[in-house]
């Protein structure tokens, strides 16, 4: 089955390590990878740290074209802000958090997996068997999840389309309010020049 793999890392210094003994030896008879790449999250903000891209599935060196580089764009972009503070949110909330989850949308709950500071190791890969990616990164203080990468890959396509649909709604939403400001002070600027004339003409008692 082929998964995203998601590992997140209490001590970051290990994460270092982990993503070096996974990087060493991506294919094995019950295991190919094809992309993985080492994130660092702090608040909303989302940084890169290091990755790699076997181009089994994209091709050499096309991670921005990849699943995972496709997730971390949306993860850095308008909806993943919007996914952040929403679990921000729920995190104070008294809302039930295993219950909450049973109500997200898979994307929603990959982006739970990481609503935690810290470093975290996501990896695209065929796995005949779960024990091999998991003996790579045994020995470390970490906790791994996984996901059918068939259907992130349909969530990040619905997530897209979502997007672009935002940004079509935000420059409309801008083009009206810049039209409005036009307007008022096309008004404002009708009644300085009105009131220019009425005092040139009461001056010349026209």
């Amino acid at each position: 089955m082929i998964n995203v793999i998601i590992t997140k890392f209490n001590v970051n210094s290990e994460a270092f390590e982990a993503y070096s003994n996974v990087k060493a030896d991506p294919m094995t008879n019950s295991l190919t990878i094809s992309q993985s790449a080492l994130i660092e999250k702090t608040g909303t903000h989302i940084e890169l740290k290091e990755r790699f891209d076997t181009g089994v599935n994209t091709g050499n060196d096309a991670f921005a074209g990849g699943l995972i580089g496709s997730l971390f764009g949306i993860l850095t972009g308008p909806l993943g802000v919007l996914f952040w503070g929403g679990f921000g949110a729920l995190a104070g909330s008294a809302i039930d958090a295993d219950d909450a989850v049973t109500e997200m949308s898979l994307g929603e709950e990959v982006i739970g997996k990481m609503s935690e500071d810290g470093m975290y190791l996501m990896t695209i890969a065929d796995e005949n068997d779960q024990t091999m990616y998991d003996s790579k990164i045994g020995k470390f203080d970490c906790v791994t999840t996984r996901f059918d990468a068939a259907e992130v890959q349909a969530e990040i396509d619905h997530a897209r389309e979502v997007e672009a649909s935002l940004k079509k709604q935000a420059k409309k939403e801008l083009r009206d309010k810049q039209k409005a400001d036009f307007k008022a002070k096309a008004e404002a600027k009708r009644a300085e020049i009105k009131a220019k004339f009425d005092a040139f003409k009461e001056k010349n008692n026209l």
